[in-house]
């Protein structure tokens, strides 16, 4: 696996603002608490909207040194340079 990549699958009941967090905070050795608030990136409201629609849906957008990009099933992060 490339070190300035990672994906996590969304579990089951898991909002997309919570899987993104979690993967931000895993990647960043960072604990979810000290992250930056994710809304200062994106309406969290209207990512878990289009997420739980289970759509062909592809969100991109920065947060925290990350490309991130969310979809009906995982998070994929890319460190930015």
């Amino acid at each position: 696996m490339n070190k300035n990549k990672y994906r996590r699958r969304i579990e089951d009941g898991e909002s997309a603002t919570v899987a993104v967090t979690r993967a931000v905070a895993r990647v960043s050795n960072t604990p979810s608490e000290e992250l930056p608030t994710l809304y200062g990136s994106i309406p969290t409201n209207a990512l878990d909207a289009l997420v739980d629609r289970g759509d062909d849906v592809q969100i991109r957008f920065e947060y925290d040194g990350f490309d991130v990009e969310v979809t009906a099933e995982e998070v994929r992060l890319e460190k930015r340079h």
